[in-house]
């Protein structure tokens, strides 16, 4: 957890709702991000989600 050692901000959800942690990701520029299983799939299943507009690394 060396980021939030640096200051990295903390984002607490309620509760788990795939569409809603989508726009958190994009409103706040997330960069790090943990997730249980269930949570990663529901995040891959959510229409919402669209891979080409995703920022990529390289």
């Amino acid at each position: 957890m060396p980021a939030f050692h640096l200051g990295a901000n903390y984002i607490l959800q309620r509760q788990s709702d795939a569409a809603a942690m989508i726009e958190t990701i994009a409103r706040e520029i997330v960069t790090h991000i943990m997730l249980v299983p269930a949570q990663i799939i529901a995040l891959l299943d959510a229409p919402q989600l669209i891979p080409q507009s995703s920022p990529r690394c390289g």
